[in-house]
């Protein structure tokens, strides 16, 4: 399925990435070219987008995790680290409960696990009809600057509304906060704010993004980031990934401890 566009930077341990909906691997470009300095850093092209053709109509997140660590074990990487956004960390944490084996940490970047809820059939309608006033919600209220929105959304309409109505609807038929609890690797949860550590309110923000049932994790938060840290931290992130691989070198599996405080980059 990913045979089509792989883009593969540096040597070293291995990074593979995953982009959310309406984007493209391109999205990684300020993180890899920091990364790739000490790393084999990999990003995927999902199907449908940049230059992964999608073959079947229906989108199925469980089949595209499946392919995810297909491609993965395809790699051959040292110890890969799974790197996901958005929609993409959902399919990868879906990719390594799936087959835990293909990863050795999962990095999700501004992803939840509260997605039990399929979209309404008028939601889907609107995209149908005209997708950009839905993406510029979606999409662009959630950018760093109103330029990064406008560039997002025009990059998730080159895409056509048929490969966006495929992903949106695959919504909801996934685990949500179940897929949360059964995943065994290291996660290193990556967001824009959160509240403060050790908080009534931060316990309450945990578990409504369903990162609460996540047995192994830590967060880190990037202040001022939009949607996109990967475009407005790529150093910053590239820091939180070195310093979760050195926590992983340094200490037993299965790694970071469960919950502490956010780390603030």
């Amino acid at each position: 399925m990913f045979r089509d566009r792989i883009r593969s930077e540096g040597t070293g341990r291995g990074l593979v990435c995953l982009h959310g909906l309406g984007g493209s691997g391109k999205v990684w470009e300020p993180l890899r070219s920091d990364l790739a300095r000490d790393h084999q850093v990999v990003c995927l092209d999902l199907p449908g987008h940049g230059g992964t053709p999608l073959r079947q109509p229906r989108v199925d997140l469980e089949d595209l995790a499946d392919a995810t660590a297909a491609a993965v074990d395809r790699l051959d990487l040292p110890d890969p680290v799974l790197v996901g956004h958005s929609l993409g960390g959902y399919i990868a944490a879906l990719a390594v409960r799936r087959h835990p084996a293909c990863a050795r940490a999962l990095v999700l970047i501004d992803q939840t696990f509260r997605l039990e809820a399929p979209l309404p059939p008028a939601a889907l309608a609107a995209v149908a009809r005209d997708p950009e006033p839905v993406l510029r919600v979606m999409l662009g209220s959630r950018a760093a600057s109103p330029a990064q929105g406008r560039a997002r959304v025009a990059e998730a309409l080159a895409v056509g509304p048929e490969v966006l109505l495929g992903y949106l609807a695959s919504l909801g038929r996934g685990e949500g906060a179940e897929l949360a609890a059964g995943l065994t690797v290291p996660v290193l949860v990556c967001v824009r704010q959160a509240p403060e550590p050790g908080s009534r309110a931060f316990r309450a923000w945990m578990a409504a993004q369903g990162l609460d049932r996540i047995p192994r994790v830590a967060v880190a938060v990037f202040a001022g980031a939009g949607h996109w840290i990967m475009l407005d931290r790529p150093r910053s992130l590239a820091g939180a990934i070195r310093e979760l691989e050195a926590r992983l070198a340094s200490a037993p599996r299965p790694g970071p401890p469960r919950g502490g405080s956010p780390r603030r980059w």
